[in-house]
């Protein structure tokens, strides 16, 4: 993806759409809760757009001061990010010429100089703050803020409010291409622009994003040519394995490609009906475990698949007691766990519906599964795993 990341979330960024392009009406906004504004009310408006996927801020100022709009940027800034050069964008339009904005980022209560600029009316403009570098630490915040006078208490209208890594973009693989074939004057002109520096090269790594992800995703996923490995290289090893199709090496973000090859979407977790808390821990071992085992799809239905995912939501010894043709239905399944392994389940004889919603995917089409808990296992003569000795937990 193009390197110069938005920080903001998406209701911060006045998206009318998510990631995936699902609507994001106006009436489950809540403006207040990602924006704040003095002097003035702000509401969203959808008729005045200045690109169609961004929604647009209308401020109608409570008087002639200064009117000040500011988020808590904070969230979307990662402790990795420590050391980087922050920077805050956004656009403006407003009803009068020579309206001034100073435009601000700053960490916790800091005081700064912003970037000042004046605007001519009707038009928009792009507003710019000074460089912030952060430094991580516990309980540090990051502010955004812009400061309106000479607004002559004639409405304000904002939009496509941006927190990055000022200089992101010279990690871009066609920006340092460029390096090489582009003569040297282009940086050094280029270099002389302020707020922003270097606008040129901004503008090739926004063009050429698409490649740059073709680039690393081809990389991601061919990191080593066969020759390039020692000839004794394990095949444990999983830099000979490819990282789109082999179970322990794939990358969780292709799971909706990959499930066409075992047959069933990816299970992400079994949850609790009442609270919908997660009982599976490790959800990329689960995935992996679907893709290398295909027993929600084309190895669904046998006796393995059934236990191995009764085993995802247990404790213990993970002992599970299997009985066909249960209660001579020969469509019926038991599946028998302990109750101090179960999750769900508090004494001999309750039903878990962790276990009933961890084996439904593996379940045989046709046969009904039912479950009991039980305090201990015991021994049947004639049952095909309670009958046999030595094997699995007698109690």
């Amino acid at each position: 993806m193009a390197r110069t990341l938005q920080r903001l979330t998406e209701r911060q960024a006045l998206y009318n759409v998510n990631i995936i392009g699902a609507p994001l009406p106006i009436a489950d906004y809540n403006l207040s809760t990602y924006w704040t504004v003095t002097n003035g009310t702000a509401s969203l408006i959808n008729d005045d757009f200045f690109v169609s996927n961004r929604y647009v801020m209308k401020i109608i100022p409570s008087s002639s001061a200064p009117v000040t709009i500011s988020t808590n940027a904070t969230n979307g800034i990662l402790e990795g990010d420590s050391g980087l050069n922050i920077v805050f964008t956004s656009v403006f339009k407003f009803g009068v010429n020579a309206a001034q904005t100073e435009t601000k980022i700053y960490k916790n209560s800091e005081i700064v100089a912003g970037e000042t600029k004046a605007h001519n009316a009707s038009v928009w403009s792009v507003v710019r703050s000074n460089r912030m570098t952060y430094q991580y630490s516990v309980g540090t915040t990051v502010t955004a803020k812009v400061e309106v006078s000479n607004h002559g208490s004639q409405p304000i209208y904002m939009t496509m409010p941006a927190v990055v890594n000022d200089d992101a973009f010279i990690n871009a693989p066609a920006v340092l291409a460029s390096k090489v074939y582009m003569p040297d004057f282009y940086w050094q002109f280029d270099g002389q622009s302020v707020s922003p520096t270097y606008p040129l090269f901004r503008f090739v790594d926004i063009c050429t994003w698409p490649i740059s992800e073709a680039a690393q995703m081809y990389a991601n996923w061919f990191e080593y040519e066969t020759g390039e490995l020692p000839y004794n290289t394990s095949r444990d090893d999983l830099r000979t394995r490819s990282a789109l199709l082999h179970p322990d090496n794939f990358y969780l973000a292709y799971r909706n490609w990959i499930w066409q090859f075992i047959g069933s979407p990816f299970l992400r977790n079994v949850y609790d009906p009442a609270d919908n808390a997660a009982y599976i821990a490790d959800e990329e071992e689960y995935a992996r475990w679907q893709a290398r085992t295909a027993h929600f799809g084309h190895g669904a239905g046998s006796r393995k698949a059934i236990r191995e995912a009764a085993e995802f939501v247990l404790s213990g010894t993970k002992t599970v007691v299997i009985t066909p043709k249960f209660s001579g239905d020969p469509f019926q399944i038991s599946v028998k766990t302990l109750v101090s392994e179960t999750p769900d389940v508090a004494m001999d004889g309750d039903v878990s519906a962790a276990v009933l919603a961890a084996v439904e995917s593996a379940r045989p089409v046709g046969f009904k599964i039912v479950h009991e808990a039980v305090d201990e296992i015991i021994f049947t003569l004639d049952d095909i795993e309670q009958g046999l000795l030595d094997v699995g937990q007698l109690g």
